[in-house]
């Protein structure tokens, strides 16, 4: 996912409330502290999108007894978990639509591939 920049802005939520925008007027610089973090809070949001999914079903529980996350982030790397069925793999499509247009990131599908670690 690339970080755009150029024309965004970020918003803080303090009491559930959104503050004032902070627009961004320059690129991140390589080595700036900043987009670790930046990552982690938006990409945050795609966790709770996808815990959400879970809850109500639309997802089908990765263990049926323990709670497992849906999603792995690693040096700027996200991993999603789901079934191989076209239902979960179509809702995680989905998730990750809505998520881009919300957030103004964009998932790299040259970058992007899908692995199956264990189907019947």
């Amino acid at each position: 996912m690339d970080l755009g920049t150029a024309s965004s802005s970020t918003h803080v939520l303090m009491n559930s409330e959104p503050g004032p925008p902070i627009w961004h007027r320059q690129g991140l610089r390589q080595g700036d502290s900043m987009p670790p973090q930046l990552f982690v809070l938006t990409v945050n949001t795609l966790g709770r999108l996808l815990r959400r999914a879970h809850s109500l079903g639309i997802l089908q529980p990765l263990h049926p007894r323990r709670h497992i996350p849906a999603i792995s982030l690693y040096a700027g790397d996200v991993m999603v978990f789901c079934h191989a069925t076209a239902g979960d793999v179509a809702a995680v499509k989905e998730i990750l639509a809505l998520f881009c247009r919300a957030s103004g990131l964009q998932v790299n599908f040259a970058k992007s591939s899908a692995t199956i670690l264990h189907g019947d």
